[in-house]
């Protein structure tokens, strides 16, 4: 079926139709933010990592993000799955329904976008690239391959819209749960804001949020600036009661992350990138746990840790190298344990030792590199989230943010294989490898493995304390970091 050609709209006709457009969008109610990404931002872009330099804040991304924090924060009242998908279908939609909050992008000026590493030369005469000061080496460690074409965003803003669309009400209109659905814009507005707040100060843009990059700042939902130091901790309870959030202390009721009452905020306010340096700084020595101490070795060339997942490792794979035959210290033994697995997964483990080492295949040397990961699952992301609140564009404060999620189940263990050895290796390597891979493979690592009280001299958890993520929010070293800049243990690196 065709036109009638006099019926089509000629171009003075499409100004009215613009025009009419822009009318209806001016009768749907909105809110509009302006925010600022105030820590580098990676990735973002259509291809993972990196960031388009053409649009660097899109709107589905942020959708998501949303979404992800009204669950964690509106969605903690609901008991099941089943009633907090139907409530999520109502407010973002589904393939089946349109949703009732519509969000765009609107970019001020064109990216500037930074070099993210930069070119050294080496005492052997080779040009190398290594990371701009600033950037926190163990959060940027995903990047390591990536050279000249790294790119990072950063002191961007843009504004946000956020349109309420609400449904017209039908009579008996509920939903499968009995509740009754958003029938005006206001009930909307009172879901969304809370993610939006969660969101801007908890999460961000980009890869590796959960470790502050691409933090976000909006004068709209920071804390306030006052004349008085400011008890930040406060300001959290204070919103979480203004927005009527029914948050937990527990670690895992929900089977999908929900926000915790448990954040610890540092009371002094600093220049971003220094705040976020030693909040990461904090959390990257408690993960590290060096053993100065206990030490059954020759040379503290290459150190033990007092987390006993090494440890672990070396008995169920029989492989170790004599300095390291015992435990450090000695009563680990009693343990086969992987706590650390709480804090994130996967885990990569990669045991130094000398070159010649590394070019046997047998059990007298360190593990081959393993990943712990979840049974069946590739990853779990962290619980704990270790970032900077902003207080402005240039000043904020380091925070700690836990999220309850389920309690691991089960876990396996894979080995790694250097694939730049594997042409180089006789039948007989390979036989010892694939050995290791069964072993590995037969020993299951249950919940009990998981949650252990560890009870051995320097311990990094607390006598009766089976998370780790408690271990650490409630270390000494916590609690001074939040009262004063953080500043590592000399001996810890």
């Amino acid at each position: 079926m065709f036109m009638d050609p006099k019926k089509k709209i000629k171009p003075p006709a499409l100004d009215l139709v613009i025009k009419d457009i822009q009318e209806s969008r001016k009768k749907v109610p909105e809110d509009r933010f302006n925010i600022t990404i105030v820590t580098p931002m990676f990735g973002g872009g259509s291809k993972p990592g990196f960031t388009d330099s053409a649009f660097p804040i899109r709107s589905a991304p942020i959708r998501g993000h949303l979404r992800f924090w009204w669950r964690a924060t509106r969605g903690a009242a609901f008991e099941s799955v089943t009633e907090l998908r139907q409530r999520e279908v109502e407010i973002f939609g589904d393939s089946h329904s349109p949703s009732k909050v519509k969000i765009s992008v609107h970019i001020f000026k064109e990216p500037r976008l930074e070099k993210a590493k930069e070119p050294f030369v080496t005492k052997w005469n080779e040009t190398k690239h290594r990371f701009v000061k600033g950037l926190p080496r163990y959060v940027v460690f995903p990047f390591n391959e990536y050279n000249e074409g790294l790119k990072m965003l950063s002191l961007y803003t843009f504004e946000l819209t956020i349109r309420y669309i609400p449904r017209l009400p039908k009579q008996a209109d509920t939903l499968e749960n009995g509740s009754k659905p958003f029938l005006n814009v206001e009930q909307l507005r009172k879901e969304i804001t809370p993610a939006l707040w969660a969101w801007i100060n908890f999460g961000g843009l980009g890869s590796r949020t959960r470790r502050g990059c691409g933090s976000l700042y909006c004068k709209d939902f920071a804390p306030e600036r006052t004349s008085t130091r400011p008890k930040y901790e406060d300001w959290f309870h204070g919103k979480v009661a203004d927005y009527e959030l029914e948050l937990d202390m527990q670690l895992e009721k929900k089977e999908w992350p929900t926000l915790s009452r448990s954040v610890i905020i540092q009371e002094y306010e600093r220049d971003m990138i220094s705040a976020w340096n030693d909040v990461i700084k904090l959390y990257h020595n408690f993960r590290s746990q060096p053993n100065n101490t206990y030490i059954y070795s020759k040379s503290p060339k290459y150190e033990r840790s007092l987390w006993p997942e090494a440890d672990s490792l070396r008995r169920v794979t029989g492989m170790f190298e004599e300095e390291h035959k015992k435990p450090s210290p000695f009563k680990k033994q009693e343990f086969f344990s992987f706590p650390r697995a709480q804090l994130g997964l996967p885990i990569i483990f990669q045991f130094k030792q000398d070159e010649y080492l590394k070019k046997r295949y047998s059990n007298f040397r360190e593990p081959y590199n393993m990943q712990l990961a979840p049974k069946d699952k590739n990853r779990l992301a962290s619980p704990l989230i270790t970032k900077v609140l902003a207080r402005s564009e240039e000043r904020g404060v380091g925070i700690i943010v836990k999220l309850n999620q389920p309690r691991l189940a089960e876990l396996e263990l894979k080995v790694i294989e250097n694939k730049e050895d594997k042409r180089k290796r006789s039948p007989r390597d390979f036989a010892h490898i694939e050995s290791i891979e069964k072993l590995v493979a037969h020993k299951p690592i249950r919940e009990k493995d998981i949650y252990k009280e560890l009870s051995y001299p320097g311990s990094p958890m607390k006598q009766g304390q089976k998370s780790a993520i408690q271990a650490f929010l409630e270390s000494e070293e916590v609690k001074e970091w939040k009262r004063t800049s953080y500043r590592p243990n000399p001996k810890q690196k």
